[in-house]
């Protein structure tokens, strides 16, 4: 299957090792793989470390805070003590383990020719920092106050007033409150990391509000599992990540899965973010979200339903009806995105949506108002299930202004193209879409044409994340499509090609 891949030629800068690394690393995590060696509640297998020859000071479970750090049999206890010795270029080394301790870097500043290191080191094993099934945090009452602040909104693994830190190569998981958080941070990079079985939510990265500068770029990481639900009093929380007032950073080349709530959200003051080259699936609300950003972008993102989605989501202990999201949403939510300017120009271009009932969605709900949104040149494949919709467009009693949805391709197994009561606004234009049947509530900008991609779904097919290959679902020939689109102005040069490398949808 890799060989397929690397020959296929699918995918622009990054993405075939994406997918080479999904499907290596799936079958490390994967519950539905026979053949997976360890499971999700032990894992024990790591994508990045640091070289061994770069590390400055060592932690270790059987480290003691009154060492030097400056060698194995030297090590730390706690990386907390070892990050308040750390300078410009260090590598803090963690061995590989349980780590059951609450970790709060604060104040680190590396440089950007000499960033400081924090994570995992070739040989040494993968720390993992756990809460544990029992484990709450950080007060021991949060079991039964699961509404006080401290106990939803402290971390595992917490970074703060920091810059130029790159932390690799680490796991963390279990928490009673998030899992790991980057807060008013400059030039942070985490890589590698896998975050699961964290309740709310697994990532969290933001600043306060008015301050500019503020980067973190996330790549290479895993974003799953993160549900816990309280027996004693039903409370579910749970989402992938939660990304808010950041002025820039990114994510890419990473796995976004089976997370109750958004997979990966952007909003709330967030801008310049952009979300690429990532598999993402089975995600319990919208997979991946935009609400409100500015200037932020959804590209070349590879997004499926398996059709499991109720049975996970019961196996879990949540209710089913919550499981009925969009593969990707753009959106400016009422009382959420309040300050002047946000909710402008989001971009969601050449991805690609595989069997989901619900491919992309463009919202601005109550009295808010959406503005300069480009949804162009993406692939929705095999629409399918109850209400199956491939692009929807809706509005409350704001308004909706200069949304451009073009050169979109929607394959539909049962279900409609487009839809919404806003589709044919004075603000959304519809220019050079394509579906495979005439089941619209528009016509305008909607061309329809007989086509389909190698694989056609049935409508209750189950599909395994372990052998999904993106080049199942290219759509081989489609004159139809050569020379009928046009570049769209505005956008940032994303979409010059498609997400297959293809340039004839948007030949003049």
């Amino acid at each position: 299957m890799r060989k397929e891949i690397l020959s296929a030629g699918l995918f622009i800068t990054g993405i075939v090792l994406l997918v080479v690394t999904s499907i290596l690393v799936y079958r490390e995590w994967g519950p539905t793989d026979n053949k997976a060696v360890v499971s999700v509640a032990n894992p024990t297998f790591q994508i990045f470390s640091i070289p061994k020859e770069e590390c400055t000071m060592y932690v270790s479970l059987t480290g003691s805070d009154s060492n030097t750090g400056a060698s194995e049999e030297q090590s730390l206890k706690t990386v907390g003590v070892a990050a308040g010795k750390a300078k410009p270029g260090d590598a803090i080394c963690i061995k590989g383990g349980l780590y059951k301790q609450v970790t709060k870097l604060r104040d680190l500043n590396g440089t950007a020719n000499a960033p400081i290191k924090i994570g995992g080191y070739t040989g040494g094993g993968l720390p993992n920092f756990t809460g544990g099934e029992n484990y709450e945090l950080p007060d021991p009452t949060c079991k039964n106050q699961v509404g006080k602040h401290s106990c939803v909104n402290d971390a595992l693994f917490g970074i703060s007033y920091s810059n130029y830190v790159t932390i690799i190569g680490i796991d963390v998981s279990g928490s009673s409150g998030k899992g790991f958080v980057s807060h008013n941070n400059n030039n942070i990079l985490l890589k590698g990391a896998r975050l699961y079985h964290n309740w709310v939510p697994g990532l969290q990265a933001g600043a306060d509000q008015d301050n500019t500068g503020y980067r973190n770029d996330f790549e290479y990481i895993a974003l799953y599992d993160n549900i816990r639900r309280r027996a004693e009093n039903g409370v579910v929380g749970g989402g992938g990540a939660h990304i808010n007032e950041l002025k820039s950073g990114s994510l890419r080349n990473s796995l976004v899965f089976r997370n109750y709530g958004e997979g990966f959200d952007v909003h709330m003051g967030a801008a310049n973010f952009d979300v690429v080259d990532n598999f993402v699936w089975e995600n319990s609300h919208g997979a991946l979200y935009l609400n409100g950003p500015i200037n932020s972008t959804i590209d070349s993102n590879f997004i499926f339903c398996t059709g499991e989605k109720e049975a996970w989501l019961k196996e879990s202990g949540l209710p089913s009806s919550e499981g009925n999201g969009s593969a990707i949403v753009v959106r400016n939510e009422e009382g959420v995105t309040s300050k002047a300017g946000e909710g402008y120009g989001s971009i969601v271009s050449n991805n690609v949506v595989v069997g989901c009932s619900k491919g992309i969605t463009v919202s601005a709900q109550y009295s808010a108002n959406l503005i300069d949104v480009r949804v162009v040149n993406n692939t929705i494949i095999n629409v399918r299930g109850v209400g199956a919709l491939g692009i929807t467009v809706s509005k409350g009693t704001g308004n909706l202004k200069n949304i451009i949805i073009a050169n979109n391709l929607i394959h539909i197994v049962n279900g409609q193209g487009f839809s919404g009561g806003a589709v044919s606004d004075s603000g959304v234009t519809l220019e050079n879409n394509i579906t495979s049947t005439n089941n619209n509530s528009s016509s305008n900008g909607i061309k329809v044409a007989n086509f389909a991609p190698k694989t056609i779904l049935g409508t209750n097919q189950i599909l395994d994340p372990a052998t999904m290959l993106p080049n199942d679902f290219y759509i081989n020939s489609f004159p139809a499509a050569v020379g009928s689109g046009r570049k769209i102005e505005g956008t940032r040069g994303f979409q010059d090609l498609d997400f297959y490398n293809n340039a004839e949808r948007v030949q003049i």
